[in-house]
C-alpha cells in the first residue's frame, strides 16, 4: 500500500477534522457523487465541501450504534478470516491525488500483503441489499478506499439487525477504480473547486431536506424575476397541483359510490377473492409540534376566480 497520512484521528481536534474534510473527498462522498446513495445527493456533497452553507450531520441512533459496534464487528471479522486487523485511526490521502482521501476501518495483515477492512451495520429491513454481496454504495466506498491507499484487496463486513454477520472479499478492480476516480476528479475540480453546483437532483430526499434547511424562511420584501427555464418549472408545478386536486376530488367520488353500494360490508370480493376492505378506524387526538415551512402558493391574476 502507498498513501500519505494527513491526520491522526486520535490526536486531532473536531475542528481539525472538519477542516480537513473540506480539502478532499472521502469514501462517504463517493456513493452520493455516483448517484447510488439513497440518503445523500451529489448536491449535498457540493454544499458541504464548498462550505457555503456547512451541513452538520447530526448523529442518529443508527449512526451511534454503527460507531459503537465497529470494534466488535472488526474483531469478529479478524476471527472469521483468521488474520490480524489493526485500526489505523488515520485520515490518509493518495500521493497522486491529494484530494482523494480515506479513513479505513482497518488494515488487514495478510500472509503476503496488506489489505483493508470496511465495517458496516444495517437494519433488518435492508437485509436483502446484502443477500448476494455488498450493495452499490458500500462497493463504491470500498473502491474509493482501494484507490486512496493503493491496497490490492479488502474485506467488507456487515452486522445485520445486530444478529447476522456477513463478510465479503473484494479484489482490486483497476478499471472500475479508474472510472470512479475520473468521475470524482471531475466533481472535485469542475464543481467544488470551481464553485459550480452540479445539477440539483430535486427528486432526491436528501436534496429536498437540504434545500429546506438552507432557506427555511423568506427575506421580507425580497423579489426575484423568474428566468424562462424556471417559469416552465412554475407552470408545471401549477399543472401538477391542479391534477392532484382533481384526482383527490375524483377519489372521493369513487369512494362514496363504493360505500353506498357496500353499505355495512366489511370486505369486498372479486371472483371470490378479497379485493378491498372497509373497516372503521379511529384517530387519536394529539397536538402537532410547532414547525415552520414555506408553502408555495400561486398568485391569482386580476379577474381570475
Amino acid at each position: 500500500m502507498h498513501y500519505d497520512v494527513v491526520l491522526d484521528l486520535e490526536e486531532a481536534t473536531d475542528a481539525e477534522w472538519k477542516a480537513e474534510r473540506h480539502k478532499g473527498l472521502t469514501g462517504s462522498d463517493t456513493a452520493a457523487i455516483l448517484g447510488v446513495d439513497t440518503r445523500r445527493s451529489a448536491y449535498q456533497v457540493f454544499v458541504d465541501k464548498t462550505g457555503d452553507a456547512p451541513v452538520d450531520i447530526e448523529a442518529n441512533e443508527a449512526m451511534l450504534w454503527g460507531t459503537l459496534l465497529e470494534a466488535p464487528v472488526r474483531r469478529e471479522l479478524a476471527h472469521r478470516i483468521d488474520l490480524p486487523i489493526r485500526n489505523p485511526h488515520v485520515l490518509v490521502a493518495s500521493p497522486e491525488h491529494p484530494w482523494l482521501r480515506a479513513t479505513p476501518d482497518g488494515f488487514v495483515e495478510g500472509p503476503d500483503d496488506s489489505g483493508l477492512a470496511e465495517i458496516k451495520t444495517t437494519g433488518f429491513f435492508l437485509r436483502d441489499e446484502w443477500a448476494d454481496g455488498p450493495p452499490d454504495r458500500a462497493a463504491a466506498q470500498c473502491a474509493h478506499y482501494l484507490a486512496a491507499t493503493g491496497a490490492p484487496w479488502a474485506y467488507i463486513a456487515v452486522l445485520i439487525a445486530g444478529q447476522t454477520f456477513k463478510h465479503f472479499y473484494v479484489e482490486r478492480d483497476d478499471e472500475l477504480i479508474d472510472r470512479i476516480v475520473d468521475i470524482e476528479s471531475t466533481f472535485w475540480h469542475d464543481n467544488v473547486l470551481a464553485r459550480k453546483a452540479p445539477p440539483i437532483d430535486a427528486g432526491h430526499t436528501g436534496t429536498q431536506d437540504l434545500i429546506r434547511a438552507l432557506w427555511p424562511e423568506e427575506r421580507e420584501g425580497s423579489i426575484r424575476e423568474l428566468p424562462a427555464s424556471m417559469h416552465d418549472v412554475a407552470l408545471e408545478l401549477q399543472r401538477v397541483r391542479a391534477q392532484e386536486a382533481e384526482a383527490r376530488k375524483r377519489g372521493k367520488e369513487l369512494a362514496t359510490q363504493l360505500l353506498a353500494w357496500a353499505e355495512d360490508a366489511d370486505t369486498i370480493t372479486w371472483g371470490g377473492s378479497p379485493l378491498l376492505t372497509m373497516r372503521s378506524q379511529t384517530r387519536k387526538a394529539y397536538e402537532v409540534a410547532e414547525s415552520t415551512s414555506r408553502p408555495i402558493r400561486f398568485v391569482k391574476s386580476k379577474g381570475e376566480k
